[in-house]
C-alpha cells in the first residue's frame, strides 16, 4: 500500500466525525432562512473539514506498520481527539500571583436553609402516589422557594432597607441592624 493511500484512508477516517455531525443537523431553518449563514460560517466549517481531514492522513502515515484499511480510517477518526487531547494537555506558563487589596468591595453573605427536611411516608395505596406525582415533578430550588415563601433576609427601618446579618427570619418579626447612627429596629422583609 502507497503512502498516498495509507493518507486516503486516514483522511476519509478524519471526516467521518463531520459526517456524522450532518446525520444530526435539522436542515428545515437552514433551508428556509439561507440568510442566516455567514460566508464566516461556510469558512470556518472549510476549515474544520480541511483539518480534520489532514489530521487523519497524518496520524495514518505516523502508524507506518499498520496497512489495513479499516485500522487505518479508525486511526483517522482517532485523530481528532488525539490533536485535541495535546493542545488541552499545554499549559501555559504560571501567572505570577495577582496583588490583592487589603479592603473588600463586596461583603461576605451567610446563609442557611430553614426549612427541615421531611421524614420518608410510605404511600396508603396508588391514590397517595398520583397525589404526589405533580410536586415530586418540581425541583430542588421550586421546593425551597415554597418554603421560604414566608421568610426574609432584610430588615426595614426608618433609615431604609438593610441586608439582615446572619440567617433569614419570618416576615413581620422583629429585626435590628447597625447604623451609622447605632442600633435601628424594624421589621423583617423580603
Amino acid at each position: 500500500m502507497t503512502r498516498r493511500e495509507v493518507f486516503f484512508y486516514g483522511a476519509v477516517g478524519g471526516i467521518l466525525p463531520i459526517l456524522a455531525n450532518i446525520l444530526t443537523i435539522d436542515f428545515a431553518p437552514i433551508i428556509d432562512h439561507p440568510g442566516s449563514l455567514t460566508l464566516g460560517n461556510y469558512i470556518g466549517y472549510a476549515i474544520r473539514v480541511v483539518g480534520l481531514v489532514i489530521a487523519g492522513g497524518i496520524v495514518a502515515l505516523v502508524n507506518g506498520d499498520v496497512r489495513q484499511p479499516l485500522a487505518l480510517v479508525q486511526l483517522g477518526v482517532v485523530a481528532p481527539a488525539l490533536v485535541t487531547s495535546y493542545i488541552n494537555g499545554v499549559s501555559a506558563a504560571p501567572a505570577s500571583p495577582a496583588r490583592q487589596a487589603y479592603f473588600s468591595i463586596v461583603s461576605t453573605a451567610n446563609a442557611e436553609e430553614i426549612v427541615s427536611h421531611p421524614r420518608i411516608v410510605l404511600a396508603g395505596g396508588f391514590s397517595d402516589v398520583i397525589k404526589d406525582i405533580g410536586p415530586a415533578l418540581g425541583t430542588r430550588l421550586d421546593t425551597l422557594s415554597a418554603a421560604n415563601r414566608g421568610v426574609g433576609s432584610f430588615c426595614v427601618t426608618g433609615q431604609g432597607k438593610t441586608l439582615m446579618p446572619g440567617p433569614a427570619a419570618r416576615i413581620g418579626s422583629q429585626c435590628s441592624v447597625t447604623t451609622p447612627t447605632g442600633q435601628a429596629g424594624g421589621l423583617v422583609t423580603n
